[in-house]
Formats: C-alpha cells, sequence, structure tokens
C-alpha cells in the first residue's frame, strides 16, 4: 500500500512538473505572437498527427506527420504574407481530399480525419491569437477555460466521485468531475478577462460554459479513438500526461470553436476581437 503511495505521488509530481513547463511555454509564446507562437503550434500540430496516425495507422505515422509539418509551415508564412493563408487552406482541403482518394489504406478515412484535426489545431490557434493585445487576451482566456476545466474536474472528480458521465467511453469521468471542471473552467476564465480590464458580460460566461463543454467532449472523443482501434495511450512524451493528443485534445475543440465564434462575428481578421468584444 505505501509504495502505491509513493508511486501516486510520483505521477502527481509528473504531472504538474510538466504541466508547469508546458503552460509556461505556451505563456511565453502566446504573449510573444507571430511568428514563434505559429511555429510552437504548428509543431505541435505534427506531433498530434503523429500520434493520430500510431492510433489508426501506425506504419503511416511519419507520413502523415510529414504532410502536416509541410502544412504548418505554409501557416507559418501566413503570419507574414498577407496571402499565404489563403493557400495553406487549399492545401489543407486539397490534402484531406487526396489522402482518401491516394492511399489505398483501409484507414485512410482515418488518416484525413486526423491531417485536418491536427492543422484545425494549429490554424484556429493563430487565427484566436491574431495581432496585438486582444490576440493574447484571446488565446490566455482560452487557456484558462481548458487548463481550468481539467484541473477542477480532475480534482472534483477524485474528492466527491459518484455517478459515471459516459462509463462506456471514459470510465474514469464522473458528472461530478465534469459539472466541477466546468464551474472552474468558467470562473477562472472571467477572472482573466477582469484582471486585463474587460468588462465581464453575461454573454462571456456563456461562451466559456460552450467551451468548456468543448473541451469535455473533445477529450470524450479522443478516448472513443483510443477505443475504437484498442490503442491505450496516444503517446509517452510528456511525463505524466501521456502523449501530446492526449494532452489537446479538449483544447483543440475549444480553439476551433473559439475561432468560429469569432470570426463569424467579428470576422477572421479579428477573431479575437469577435470573441471578447462584446
Amino acid at each position: 500500500m505505501a509504495g502505491e503511495g509513493l508511486r501516486g505521488q510520483s505521477e502527481l509530481t509528473q504531472r504538474v512538473v510538466s504541466a508547469v513547463v508546458l503552460a509556461s511555454v505556451a505563456v511565453f509564446t502566446a504573449w510573444w505572437g507571430a511568428w514563434p507562437f505559429a511555429l510552437v503550434w504548428c509543431a505541435l500540430a505534427v506531433a498530434v498527427a503523429y500520434e493520430w496516425s500510431r492510433i489508426v495507422a501506425p506504419e503511416r505515422a511519419l507520413a502523415l506527420a510529414a504532410a502536416m509539418a509541410a502544412l504548418g509551415l505554409l501557416l507559418v508564412l501566413s503570419t507574414s504574407l498577407p496571402n499565404a493563408f489563403g493557400a495553406s487552406v487549399l492545401a489543407a482541403v486539397g490534402s484531406v481530399i487526396a489522402i482518401p482518394l491516394l492511399a489505398r489504406h483501409p484507414a485512410r478515412n482515418w488518416m484525413a480525419a486526423g491531417l485536418a484535426y491536427a492543422y484545425l489545431l494549429a490554424a484556429a490557434s493563430v487565427l484566436v491569437r491574431g495581432e496585438g493585445r486582444m490576440g493574447f487576451v484571446a488565446i490566455f482566456y482560452l487557456f484558462a477555460v481548458v487548463w481550468m476545466t481539467d484541473i477542477g474536474a480532475y480534482f472534483a472528480g477524485r474528492s466527491i466521485g459518484g455517478p459515471k458521465f459516459a462509463p462506456r467511453i471514459s470510465p474514469k469521468k464522473t458528472w461530478s468531475g465534469v459539472v466541477g471542471g466546468l464551474i472552474a473552467g468558467v470562473v477562472s476564465s472571467l477572472l482573466v478577462l477582469l484582471a486585463f480590464g474587460i468588462p465581464v458580460r453575461a454573454v462571456h460566461a456563456l461562451i466559456s460554459l460552450m467551451l468548456g463543454i468543448s473541451v469535455v467532449f473533445g477529450d470524450l472523443f479522443e478516448s472513443f479513438l483510443k477505443r475504437r482501434f484498442g490503442v491505450k495511450d496516444a503517446g509517452a512524451l510528456i511525463p505524466g500526461h501521456g502523449g501530446f493528443l492526449d494532452r489537446l485534445d479538449g483544447f483543440t475543440l475549444a480553439v476551433v470553436l473559439a475561432a468560429l465564434i469569432g470570426g463569424l462575428r467579428g470576422g477572421w481578421r479579428d477573431v479575437a476581437g469577435g470573441l471578447l468584444g462584446w
């Protein structure tokens, strides 16, 4: 029993240290913005594409990662070349269409989905960050929603327990964890807005709640994917956390939703303003 307790403490320590390091890198590059931010998130998208392929088609993992790297290069260029972003979107669409048509593989549709998933992670992150102070506030606000939803769910689920949320897909996830995570995500994200001097309105709480719900379902989707292909972990690159796909599953759906809300409301050149400027 003592050995199990020490092992649990060691795993928790690894999780905390890894989380602090990753969060520090994320916040620093978000503050910097421009091409360094785009480069980091494109690199993460490459890792996500690789890990996705390791689940659905391990022998094609490097090929899918290379395809994402090529698209990522165009996305990085979009931060300095005005027309490159449109070109990268077309390249992404072309690649997603080409993989099912050209790759004679039983999992070709899953491979195409993985490339689209990884590309959207990078592209939506770049769109939300945008330029200037509001872009930094928007991505930091999103970090708060995602991170605190995860952290709140972890501690609420462990301390309260209770009925399972989706036992067939994610046996450890509880209703108490989901509710606790959503509350933590909404409250912390609104505090971030107040800290940056942005007047908080009811619509901000609603958006935070929607983003928190997307975090929950993004995590469930990745759990479904691993169960569908009989894989326990997407990767083991992050001590205590598994792989990058494991860490970014909730963030991916949330950042895509945030980009859609901001883009449809404020235009694609001012996604951050559309997301937060109510």
